[in-house]
């Protein structure tokens, strides 16, 4: 599984430092809303599938490490 950095970054150039998907200006909290929609790939066709599935393992790896 890819790394944290290699999925998503905060850059002072982009957003004002919010957590973004690399390559984009799409902010990574933005996910879950678009989800629910079922049209974020749609949306932004510079994020790709691959790594919105990949920021949904990571977060939930996280969110399962903090419940140990």
């Amino acid at each position: 599984m890819p790394g944290i950095d290699e999925i998503i970054v905060k850059d002072p150039d982009v957003l004002g430092e919010t957590a973004v998907f690399r390559g984009t200006r799409l902010p990574f909290q933005a996910l879950p809303h678009y989800l629910e929609g079922g049209q974020i790939l749609d949306d932004f066709p510079a994020l790709t599938r691959a790594a919105a599935i990949s920021a949904l393992e990571l977060a939930r790896s996280l969110v399962v490490g903090q419940l140990k």
